[in-house]
């Protein structure tokens, strides 16, 4: 049987190492400046089953929540409610959310429950007993959160999307980041501390990376 072509784009830079990525269901190859498209098959063909299986994922996602993506629901904490568009104002009631557009999910999210994400960020810091400088709720283009070296903490409003398992992942991880600022093994065993699950949480949370894409 003929196995299936992986279809990728190279992006090349200055860099030494070869990488691969899938998101969204495209591959992309991260390459130095000078290799030969050869050498760049060769390394996509050593990691076809990883491929495959993300690609796989990437399907899944998509069908689960095809409705989020076309724009007929909307996530809120990890459940979908239907979503109107054109509404003369943003407002929701117990099954739907009312939106002007897809690009006023933000400040509607931002106004109504950004400060949820605060409050929640001050409980875990009780729990785990680490403290940010700072907390504020802002706008992401690829990831859920940061731990800056001035300790202060900023988290994406899509976290307000997830479920509150995949919230509270997040903030642990981004206030574990105040005692370990890279992901050393010391610092995924103090993310363990709180969070003894944290590998499962991190998986699923990969299936709502295309969050991220959305609502701009």
């Amino acid at each position: 049987m003929k196995e299936e072509k992986i279809e990728y784009t190279v992006v090349r830079s200055a860099r030494r190492t070869l990488s691969v990525t899938v998101r969204d269901g495209a591959v992309a190859v991260r390459a130095p400046y000078g290799m030969t498209d050869e050498r760049i098959a060769s390394f996509i063909e050593s990691q076809r089953q990883w491929v495959l299986r993300q690609l796989a994922r990437c399907a899944r996602v998509s069908e689960t929540f095809k409705a989020v993506r076309e724009g007929r629901s909307i996530l809120l904490f990890g459940k979908e409610k239907a979503l109107v568009l054109g509404g003369a104002k943003n407002g929701e009631t117990e099954e739907t959310i009312v939106l002007k557009s897809l690009s006023a999910a933000k400040p509607y999210y931002m106004k109504t429950r950004a400060f949820l994400l605060v409050e929640k960020t001050a409980v875990l810091s009780v729990a785990t007993g680490l403290h940010a400088e700072d907390v504020t709720v802002r706008d992401f283009k690829s990831r859920w959160g940061c731990c800056g070296a001035d300790k202060k903490i900023r988290l994406n409003w899509r976290l307000l999307m997830l479920p509150v398992s995949l919230q509270e992942y997040v903030i642990v991880h981004e206030l574990c980041h105040l005692v370990h600022l890279d992901h050393s093994a010391l610092f995924w065993k103090e993310v363990e501390k709180f969070i003894p699950d944290y590998k499962t949480r991190r998986k699923q949370l990969k299936d709502y990376a295309f969050l991220t894409l959305m609502y701009r």
